[in-house]
C-alpha cells in the first residue's frame, strides 16, 4: 500500500489512485476536457503532498499543518479528530416545523 496517502482513503481507493482511474477513463472516452481538468488537479495535489512532506522534513510543522489543511480541503477530506461530538439521539434536539392549525 502506499504510505504517502494513507489519509486520503475513499472505501480502501487512494483518492490520487481515483484521480487518475477517472482521467482514464475519460481520455478512454475521449474526453479530452475533462482528462485534462483531472490530471491538473491531480498534479496540483501531488505537488502539495511534496510540499507537506518537506515542510515536515524541516520540522516546520505549521507550515505543513496548513499545507495539510488545504490538501484536506481539496480532497474533502475532513479534519480528522480523535474525539467526536456524541451523536443527537433525543428527538427533542432536532427542530420540527410548528404543526398548522
Amino acid at each position: 500500500p502506499d504510505e504517502d496517502n494513507k489519509d486520503t482513503k475513499v472505501d480502501d481507493i487512494d483518492y490520487l489512485e481515483l484521480l487518475r482511474r477517472k482521467m482514464r477513463q475519460a481520455a478512454s472516452s475521449e474526453d479530452f476536457v475533462r482528462a485534462g481538468e483531472l490530471q491538473q488537479e491531480l498534479r496540483q495535489l501531488e505537488e502539495l503532498s511534496r510540499n507537506i512532506k518537506a515542510a515536515a522534513a524541516k520540522d516546520d510543522y505549521v507550515r505543513a499543518g496548513e499545507l495539510q489543511s488545504l490538501y484536506r480541503k481539496l480532497t474533502g477530506e475532513g479534519a480528522k479528530r480523535k474525539f467526536q461530538p456524541p451523536p443527537t439521539t433525543s428527538s427533542s434536539d432536532i427542530p420540527v416545523a410548528e404543526e398548522m392549525k
